[in-house]
């Protein structure tokens, strides 16, 4: 009995040493842009810089640089513009599959500038796989810091699941419900509370590479499962309802006329259908040029993506940041 327990602590601090090699491997190759919250469950890191290794659809590689302020917010342009934009959104606008110069929301800044020969400051908050909660949490943060002729809200299809834990536990809507925040009927903020949830919401697991490596491959096992015994259409309205409310919360945050919503993924599966509709009805103006622009790019087979086919590339940031332009100036007075 003792050589097995003898055997087994040797294996214990092996296995842990494996582990703690492969965090250090991971950390050192790509660190991770994103940080622990308690309020928002997890946001991008304060005054961070880095130039991270990416490829593109066809393999290409390329580079983009990450910067963040000290409120963990991307910023480009210069700081004393007479123009900015303050945008919220999840990994379309603050993960780093194209460089603060390379965002959709950079080319749309130049757009801007060479349009009203005024400098353009951009500061894009955000987190990848932000439910529309977070972005209203964010918000709620830096909203006085901040001053902005206009408001941008870059919205996506699965922020309706993301937003109810209901849709975004039901089988194929698997996302971060172990770390992001929820309301509950009374729109009381909780979090999912278990022993590995707790554990998630710790910094050194939170923040681990290795566990949340492991969490993703778990959620992409989760996604291809077949929903059994949820009512869809029931699970749909309340996610709808509850963006819906959300967006309103949003809005009453907002400090400028000039409210627009943004789209990654003008589908029409699911509740996404209704994004364009319950943005009007929360004095949203939706925007969805970008999304025409990219169908035709993607009919032509052009290279628009990151490795992942999800996110753009470079290239799928410049279709989609002048089209945004080109939309946006027949809504947006520029005379400041």
């Amino acid at each position: 009995m003792t050589r097995f327990f003898k055997i087994t602590f040797l294996y214990f601090i092996v296995l842990i040493i494996f582990i703690f090699s492969l965090e250090l491997f991971a950390r050192f190759k790509k660190p991770s842009w994103h940080k622990s919250d308690p309020e928002i469950g997890w946001k991008l890191k304060h005054n961070f810089s880095h130039t991270y290794k990416n490829y593109d659809q066809d393999g290409n590689l390329y580079y983009s640089k990450l910067i963040t302020n000290e409120d963990g917010l991307r910023i480009y342009g210069k700081k004393n513009s007479k123009v900015k934009i303050l945008i919220i959104g999840d990994s379309f606008t603050a993960d780093p599959y194209a460089g603060n110069d390379e965002m959709w929301f950079s080319h749309l800044s130049r757009e801007i500038k060479e349009y009203t020969n005024n400098d353009v400051t951009v500061y894009a908050g955000g987190g990848g796989g932000y439910s529309t909660l977070q972005e209203f949490l964010l918000l709620k943060k830096i909203n006085k810091k901040y001053h902005y002729d206009f408001f941008i809200l870059q919205f996506c299809n699965n922020d309706f699941g993301s937003n109810l834990f209901e849709a975004e536990t039901s089988g194929n809507n698997f996302n971060q419900f172990f770390k992001r925040p929820y309301f509950d009927k009374n729109e009381k903020i909780i979090f999912y509370d278990s022993f590995f949830a707790n554990l998630f919401k710790t910094k050194l697991i939170g923040e681990s590479r290795f566990f949340n490596k492991i969490l993703f491959l778990f959620s992409r096992y989760k996604k291809n499962k077949p929903i059994n015994n949820i009512d869809i259409n029931l699970i749909e309205k309340k996610s709808i309802n509850i963006t819906n409310n959300l967006l309103l919360k949003i809005r009453n945050l907002i400090k400028s006329d000039n409210a627009y919503m943004v789209n990654c993924d003008n589908s029409s599966n699911g509740p996404n259908k209704y994004w364009k509709l319950i943005a009007k009805n929360n004095n949203f103006i939706p925007l969805d040029l970008p999304n025409k622009e990219i169908e035709k790019a993607l009919k032509k087979k052009e290279n628009i993506f990151f490795s992942d086919l999800g996110h753009f590339n470079n290239y799928g940031n410049k279709i989609y940041g002048k089209a945004l332009f080109k939309q946006l100036k027949t809504y947006q007075n520029f005379n400041f």
